[in-house]
């Protein structure tokens, strides 16, 4: 392994010779771990790892920015040293690959229009500083077309709603300073795995979040089924049924298209979603080859040392074979080989999880159906039964009125430029029901069958059953506390925290800031199967943060906000949730749900708690202020405003009394004794 100095220019023939020199004392050894980027689905990174001798040789270059020459597997790639961490003996360095140097590659305004790939990514490589540095491969012929408007290149590539992987529909491949997008990376295999074998190195988890059985499909403007639902073949393989409502915005009845042809296109859109897997869950697999090589099971699975990032291999679970990507390798420089990796499907999206379970929670229980066909036959009635009316044309407007003269009438359709309304008070007003050039529409009353927005202002709501991602109240959560809003209910508890990343990323919107220590919360249960929900996003790549829920360890590894769970079996009556870090500030963990079953919720409140903007309410009511640096908390001991910076107690109100830094008042009355101001003087009067 060679060391490169930051300023070697960025070409692969700068890197042919010795550099800076060789590495060689590594207190532990190098590991280099790739995830799959693909087609818009998987963005994972890839990155070295590695603690080095203060004293060893070369160690006075291990400096950000400068350049790793590493060899891999019969080649070499080079990465660059993005952050270390110096202590008393040792230097822990994470370094990523040289591509993801082109971070820093903006594109102001990009427009690859009806282009493949290759020509594609040549073309914004041109539009930045790297265009004589790195170059693009293609083995695909697909062409598309894509804006990129002030965008950096792994936004462009990766990680955007319209990035290449996603547009062209590849998978990305980095070597040096070659960026290939291919087809399809890695191969199709014929290895298969048996979930759930009790194997040491191998840890599964299982989500059934999206999974569907039997599929209602609607299309344009109600259009349905005549057998109305559509069912898996796997529909007998679970316990119960996964009903979903989808809906395919795309299939309608026109004049191209028949009510036959348009109800033959629903069904094989859903026949489509199961040929896809909608009926199967998504399967991670995690395998570590130091330990699986222990058991006497090893020789059954050692053919997997053959495969690469991207192949895809079978897993056996429940009588059904689910197809699976290696979605991450871990190499080890010193041994010169894979020692892990991961098989993994999509991962569910919890939020959009969460907007669709709303949606469906406030259909079934207002029956929002029988109220708007209520309203949409009063509203036919109405229409087709008018009798009279006088119509009136004049340069400007349209009238229909109640009398011919518009000096008489008293109900009045007016219609203009400007937009359309309806007075019960004549031409002149008021209008009480409109709709204007300005994209309002006033009215007393509106039914709807599906009302969607960014903001509802009213003086009160009145519904059935309300559910929201900002105000939630008696939930499931079996934690208590779920996302640090209070002090309460944990040991030794990890600060919350919330910010704008916070808040677009998660369903409740805040979160544990983890610090260096441990906290935990001890729950009482029936024994049964259980499961532990959680999102979150690494800050300090080097930290050590982890979930235990009793005796089982996750490590929280991901830098991006990632999605995990954990289902296991409860014996004792007892689930121990513990969060564990190691350096402060190091990591958000979000949406932390326990709920009882092999299925992980979205995130809720537990019971009896609420949650809206500053306000939160568990075994204590905390109100935050948005102005002013107080906040004030109600529970069983009293009443007591804080400092929210210092967490200072400025005022309290006990059984003991009040005690309080500052008391102004006009007049007081203590010990018998009243004291007020008169005039310019003050009096003290005994009562």
């Amino acid at each position: 392994m060679l060391i490169f100095d930051k300023d070697t220019p960025l070409n692969l023939n700068e890197f042919q010779n010795n550099g800076l020199g060789f590495l060689s004392d590594f207190i532990t050894s190098p590991l280099i771990t790739e995830e799959l980027n693909s087609k818009g689905l998987f963005t994972g990174i890839y990155k070295l790892e590695f603690s080095y001798s203060k004293d060893g040789k070369n160690a006075e270059f291990l400096k950000e920015l400068n350049f790793i020459k590493v060899p891999i597997d019969s080649t070499f790639q080079i990465f660059f040293i993005e952050s270390i961490k110096i202590t008393l003996k040792r230097i822990d360095v994470y370094a990523k690959h040289i591509f993801f140097i082109t971070k820093n590659g903006f594109l102001e305004d990009s427009r690859p229009t009806n282009e493949n790939a290759t020509t594609a990514l040549t073309n914004i490589l041109e539009d930045t500083q790297f265009a004589n540095t790195f170059s693009a491969y293609s083995d695909s012929g697909v062409e598309s077309t894509a804006y990129y408007i002030r965008k950096n290149l792994i936004e462009a590539i990766i990680t955007g709603d319209n990035s290449i992987l996603k547009n062209w529909n590849c998978d990305l491949e980095l070597d040096n300073f070659t960026i290939k997008l291919l087809s399809n990376r890695g191969s199709n295999t014929n290895f298969e795995i048996e979930y759930g074998k009790n194997l040491v190195g191998i840890e599964y988890s299982v989500d059934f979040s999206d999974v569907a059985t039997r599929i209602y499909p609607q299309g344009a403007n109600e259009l349905l089924i005549a057998e109305k639902y559509i069912e898996s073949e796997l529909i007998d393989n679970y316990p119960f049924i996964f009903i979903k409502h989808i809906v395919f915005d795309d299939v309608e009845v026109n004049e191209e298209v028949s009510q036959e042809q348009a109800e033959l296109i629903l069904r094989s859109k859903v026949h489509e979603l199961y040929y896809n897997g909608i009926d199967k869950p998504k399967i991670n697999i995690k395998i570590n080859w130091l330990d699986l090589s222990k058991t006497k099971e090893f020789e059954e699975y050692s053919h997997f040392e053959e495969v690469k990032l991207g192949d895809i291999i079978n897993v056996r679970f429940q009588n059904m074979l689910i197809t699976a990507r290696i979605i991450k390798t871990v190499y080890d420089y010193n041994q010169q080989k894979f020692i892990a990796f991961e098989l993994g499907s999509i991962k569910a999206d919890l939020l959009k999880n969460q907007q669709q379970i709303i949606r469906q929670e406030i259909r079934s229980t207002v029956n929002i159906e029988s109220v708007l066909k209520k309203a949409q036959a009063n509203a036919t009635s109405l229409i087709t039964n008018a009798l009279g009316g006088f119509v009136l044309k004049t340069e400007n407007e349209l009238f229909i009125m109640d009398t011919d003269d518009p000096n008489t009438a008293t109900r009045v359709w007016r219609w203009n430029l400007n937009g359309l309304g309806y007075s019960s008070d004549g031409i002149n007003g008021n209008y009480e029901l409109a709709m204007t050039m300005d994209g309002q529409i006033v009215a007393n009353f509106v039914n709807a069958g599906v009302l969607e927005g960014a903001l509802i202002k009213a003086g009160s709501v009145t519904v059935d059953k309300f559910a929201s991602n900002v105000l939630t109240y008696g939930g499931t959560n079996l934690i208590k506390n779920s996302v640090g809003h209070s002090k309460a209910n944990w040991e030794n508890k990890h600060d919350g925290f919330t910010n704008t990343d916070i808040q677009n990323n998660t369903v409740s919107g805040h979160c544990f800031f983890i610090g260096n220590k441990s906290s935990n919360q001890v729950i009482q249960v029936q024994n049964g199967t259980y499961t532990i929900g959680f999102k979150y996003k690494k800050l300090l790549e080097l930290a050590e943060v982890k979930i235990k829920v009793n005796d089982h360890e996750i490590e929280l590894t991901e830098t991006d906000w990632t999605t995990g769970n954990y289902t296991f079996e409860v014996l004792s009556n007892t689930i121990t949730v513990e969060l564990i870090g190691d350096n402060d500030n190091s990591c958000y963990v979000s949406d932390l749900m326990g709920n009882q079953g092999i299925v992980a919720h979205v995130w809720s409140s537990a019971s009896g708690e609420s949650i809206n903007g500053g306000v939160k309410i568990g075994s204590s009511i905390e109100i935050e202020s948005s102005v002013s640096n107080i906040k004030q908390i109600m529970d069983n001991d009293g009443n007591r405003i804080k400092n929210i910076s210092t967490d200072e107690t400025v005022a309290e109100f006990t059984d003991k009394g009040m005690n309080s830094k500052e008391i102004k008042s006009d007049k007081a009355e203590i010990a018998r004794v009243v004291i007020q101001n008169v005039g310019n003087s003050t009096w003290l009067t005994r009562i």
